[in-house]
């Protein structure tokens, strides 16, 4: 059995596969979009580089999700700010009628 090398994922943030990835021993490149993975510095190991890279976050939902939880949080502080104005206005009619007796 070989050991085969590591090779690294597509670019995370433009798709690109490995005939558009290069390593330098400390970081794995992309010419396409110039992403530069995390750095393994001082190491100069090309396995290393491309395990930094190749290490994901996983994703928290797919982008419906996360569009309607959004969605959510902007209706929330859409009703704090009308809840906010009504009682500016409250505030201002009770100082003003104060004043006025």
């Amino acid at each position: 059995m070989t050991d085969e090398p590591l090779k690294p994922l597509p670019c995370p943030f433009c798709g690109s596969g490995s005939e558009d990835l290069y390593c330098d021993g400390h970081y794995v490149h992309c010419e396409v979009c110039n992403t530069t993975g995390p750095s393994v510095y001082p190491v100069l190991d090309d396995d290393a580089a491309i395990a930094a890279w190749n290490r994901r976050v996983e994703p928290i939902g797919n982008s419906d999700e996360l569009q309607s939880i959004i969605g959510m949080r902007i209706e929330e502080l859409e009703e704090l700010i009308c809840e906010l104005k009504n009682w500016r206005k409250f505030i201002r009619d009770d100082i003003c009628i104060g004043i006025r007796v």
